[in-house]
Order: C-alpha cells, then structure tokens, then sequence
C-alpha cells in the first residue's frame, strides 16, 4: 500500500503521531539532562551501583563473600558496571555522570527498539507512513511514563538491561525467521541477564514461541537439552531448543556469580 491509497485522514493522524513523537522526545531529553548534571545521589541506589562500579575489577571486593568488612552484596550481575566504568574512562570524567549517561543512552535505546519492532512488524503491505507512524507512537509511549522518567536517568542498572532486553525481543521479532538472527537474539538476552539477572521474561517468551512453533521436527528428541549436548536434535527446526541450551548455559554462570556473594549468618555471630 503507497501512501496514496490512505484517506485524508488517516494521513493527517500519521503526521500527528510521528509530530507528537519529534516533539515530545526532545522534552523528554531536556528534561532527563538537567536531572543527569544533579550534583548528589537521586536515588538511594545510586550510591550503591557507583561503587560497585568502582570496585568491579578489584577480586578481593566485587562479589566477595559478604561476611568480611566491608558488609557490601553486590546484587546484580557486572556489565554495566563495566559499561559505566568504561564511559568514565572514555568519555566523561565523572563516574555519576557517566553511570548516569549510559542509563540515558539506554532509555532513549529503548525507545528506538520499541520502533524498529513495530514498525518492521507491520504487514508488508502497510505504507510506509503507517509503518513510521506506528514505530514513532511505540517508540515515544516510554518516555511519558512517570517510571522511566524517574528512572531514565539513574545510574542503576535496569535501563540498560531493559535496552538489551528488548533489542532481542525486536531481533527475535523482525528478523527471528533466520536462524542466524535468532543467535543474535540469544546472545542479547544473555548480555541482558548479565546486566540484571530478572531480565528473563522477554527470552523465555520467545524461547516458548520458537518451541511451539517448531515443537513437531523436535518432538523426537530427547526432550533433555544439554549446554554439552545441544546438536543431537536432528533437522533444520531445531534451533529453538538450542537456543534454549545456549541460554541456559550462561545463565548458570550468572547463577554462580550471584551465589559468590551468598554468606549464612548464624545467631551466634
């Protein structure tokens, strides 16, 4: 369909949203970088994740036992610390700044990966301007929520796993009909996960859709899906269930990173 063959209407509501969205973004941008240039801590987590951030590549403080001063757990998995500490090096010369940065880099990612999604999910024959109205909506409705304005620009962790997270949903969703997509789907999830270890519900809904969908070729296996033994499912549809093992596998090095942190505390302490 060419744009053509849309009425009066539909046209001028197209415009609208993609107008509503060049409009509101830069609100949103202005808005978060006067928040980023705060001289303290927003949030009482900031603290916290700067010096995490500090301290990720010192082995006798990032994931030590928590029962040695100092009493600090590092609750989340370590690639935006790395990510932060990286752009403090690189690019801005405060940590908080930069932790801060990376997290509105992050947001305004999710925005673009809401759009790519729904624009390319489109059926084929949408116009164009339908299609770029639609992503335009989809990619500018995060930004007019009260959480991700809240939280768009903290140096937390979640935005950046959220931006992960979703660029393999969009991935998985525009282009998954190729195997090779599918991998790079995967590896998003699992540096999403790597970023914070709850950023599960995206993965293992596609991960569900691609073992329904491809459930008949596979039903001979085994049924067990080994991070050893993941090529003993024959046939060309049996990519879901080896993204299911190529998952699973970084996920119990998650696992075991996490429980570095795990110390039992007696009463007798």
């Amino acid at each position: 369909m060419n744009p053509g063959d849309l009425t009066n209407f539909q046209k001028l509501f197209c415009l609208f949203l993609l107008a509503a969205a060049f409009i509101l973004t830069p609100i949103f941008l202005a808005a978060e970088v006067r928040l980023v240039r705060v001289p303290v801590q927003r949030d009482y987590g900031e603290g916290h994740v700067l010096w995490q951030t500090r301290e990720i590549l010192d082995p006798t403080q990032a994931y030590k036992r928590a029962d040695t001063l100092p009493y600090v757990v590092y609750p989340y998995t370590p690639l935006y610390m790395l990510a932060a500490r990286v752009a403090n090096h690189l690019v801005w010369s405060d940590p908080l700044i930069a932790g801060r940065s990376l997290s509105l880099l992050s947001t305004l990612g999710i925005g673009v990966a809401l759009a790519w999604t729904v624009a390319f999910s489109a059926p084929p024959r949408a116009a164009w301007l339908v299609r770029a109205a639609s992503g335009a909506f989809a990619g500018v409705l995060p930004f007019l929520m009260d959480g991700v304005q809240g939280w768009g620009s903290l140096m937390r962790v979640d935005m950046l796993a959220l931006l992960l997270m979703y660029a393999g949903l969009g991935v998985y969703i525009t282009l998954g009909e190729r195997e090779r997509w599918q991998y790079v789907a995967a590896i998003l999830f699992v540096l999403a996960l790597f970023t914070k270890q709850t950023m599960l519900s995206a993965p293992l809904a596609c991960l569900g859709f691609g073992v329904f969908v491809d459930w008949p070729p596979v039903s001979h296996c085994s049924g067990t899906v080994c991070r050893h033994d993941q090529n003993n499912c024959a046939g060309p549809h049996s990519t879901a269930l080896q993204m299911v093992g190529r998952i699973i596998a970084p996920a119990e090095d998650v696992a075991h990173l996490c429980s570095r942190s795990e110390t039992t505390f007696s009463d007798d302490r």
